[in-house]
């Protein structure tokens, strides 16, 4: 008898967790655009360096770029945003990014009662629902559409747990309970439940704004999260323009249906679509999976006398790391660089997984450099490759090459840019990563591998098995 019961609980388990782990996706998850003209695409950057008299300097252009789109806004405005909100910040330290957004946002409704806005953020923000911010109610009161998106419905990156999250957690709804339990980014203490929930290790992790501008759409898609406590970390973005900002929208409103249960009742005036001709610059939106296969067609399209540049946050993903190995194997000029994963918002991480790649791609003879961080993160997600004939390709978003970030298991968005290397946005991305890489007189950002390579297979093992199983952070 209770061999039969436990032979039944197995089978269920392993039934629920398979289902989980493969169930069909909505047609929010995994979109790809059509090719459009770039416009006037604007490569930004946000990063600290040092100068020639050893003081850390910033450049910020993420958040300056957010309250352009507001402050333009007539319409609609759609703000999706993994973190948004400022737990965890000091002052002394950080920018109030959470309350300048917020008051920007709560002006602008007030200057034009017509703008419908919408800002989708990750259940992260209210840890799961243990507590309502009062920025978001501050907006709510403004007639801002507030929303948290609807992760069970995602796969299961982390199946082992989440097959019993779903079985014994999902099935009681959010318990009314005042927390009692410590919270890691937040001052408000938080519920079992919150707990619980944050080990199925799944997210909405995109960082995307887009709003119409008076004579058409601009769009931004980035690295950068709208949180105070990321405010000194460095990030990429690219701002768009034209019809392509108007695809964002369209992605954006197939998600938002998805999270609401209902179709959008909002409908953008679309131009007509024209054919754009060989080899002309072009701009593509990617989401989920879509981007990691732009990125390995990237990655395997590289040749003898290209040079590829990366620029990342997490690497991890098995595919990626191998078809960086194959291009270099051909000849193609690689350079990787890397966070070192030392901070995180305070606290000390060992340096998974990047120094365990790190060592894989130097084993190969691939150059590896890392950020030199002061306390804050290396966040960028940015892959370029420049051809002998001067073409280039260049891929940007909120995706990590990892696991989680590109095989539908999170919410992730990016846009592919592809153009001559006159093209300003390209030619803006390549000196900043030429930068970074070469450390001019005044400008210090990177240091050698040496500085922070890790030898210890152990930790390389470690680092397999957590990608392997979702027990990770990356």
């Amino acid at each position: 008898m209770l061999t039969g019961l436990i032979l039944t609980l197995l089978v269920v388990l392993t039934c629920v967790g398979l289902y989980h782990r493969t169930k069909p996706l909505p047609k929010a998850i995994a979109m790809e655009s059509a090719w459009f003209e770039p416009g006037e695409a604007r490569f930004l950057v946000d990063h600290r360096y040092v100068d020639a008299h050893g003081r850390s300097r910033s450049r910020r252009e993420l958040v300056p770029a957010m309250l352009e789109l507001i402050h333009g806004a007539r319409e609609r405005l759609v703000m999706d945003m993994f973190l948004f909100n400022p737990d965890g910040a000091d002052p002394s330290e950080h920018h109030p990014v959470t309350e300048t957004l917020t008051r920007a946002l709560v002006e602008r409704r007030r200057q034009c009662p017509r703008l419908r806005v919408t800002v989708l953020v990750d259940p992260i923000n209210s840890y799961y629902g243990a507590h309502w911010p009062d920025h978001l109610r501050r907006l709510e009161a403004a007639g801002v559409e507030v929303l948290e998106t609807t992760l069970a419905r995602l796969r299961d990156s982390n199946p082992s747990w989440s097959v019993l999250w779903r079985l014994l957690v999902q099935p009681w709804g959010r318990w009314r309970q005042k927390g009692w339990l410590p919270n890691p980014i937040g001052p408000w203490p938080v519920t079992l439940r919150s707990w619980l929930t944050l080990f199925n290790f799944r997210a909405n992790h995109r960082k995307v704004m887009v709003a119409d501008s008076g004579d058409g759409w601009l769009g931004l898609v980035s690295s950068g999260n709208a949180h105070d406590a990321s405010s000194a970390h460095s990030n990429v973005g690219l701002l768009i323009s034209g019809e392509a900002a108007r695809a964002l929208l369209d992605q954006e409103h197939a998600l938002l249906a998805w999270v609401r249960g209902h179709a959008s009742d909002f409908m953008a005036p679309r131009a007509p679509r024209a054919a754009l001709p060989d080899g002309a610059p072009a701009l593509r939106l990617l989401t989920e999976s879509r981007i990691r296969e732009a990125s390995l067609a990237l990655i395997r399209s590289a040749e003898a006398g290209d040079a590829l540049d990366v620029a990342m946050f997490y690497l991890s993903h098995r595919r990626i790391i191998q078809a960086l190995k194959r291009a270099h194997a051909r000849g193609c000029h690689l350079r990787v660089l890397l966070d070192p994963n030392k901070d995180a918002f305070g606290r000390v991480k060992g340096g998974l997984p990047n120094r365990q790649v790190a060592l894989e791609l130097h084993a190969s003879g691939i150059p590896v450099r890392w950020y030199r961080t002061h306390g804050e993160q290396f966040h960028c997600k940015f892959l370029r490759l420049e051809r002998r004939d001067g073409r280039v390709g260049l891929i940007l978003g909120s995706a990590n090459l990892t696991r989680r970030n590109l095989d539908d298991l999170n919410l992730e968005a990016g846009c592919e840019l592809a153009g001559g290397e006159e093209l300003p946005a390209l030619r803006a991305a390549g000196d900043w990563f030429e930068r970074c890489w070469s450390n001019p007189p005044g400008f210090q950002c990177s240091v050698p591998y040496s500085v922070w390579a890790d030898r210890r297979y152990r930790r390389y093992l470690f680092y397999r098995i957590a990608e392997f199983t979702g027990w990770s952070s990356f």
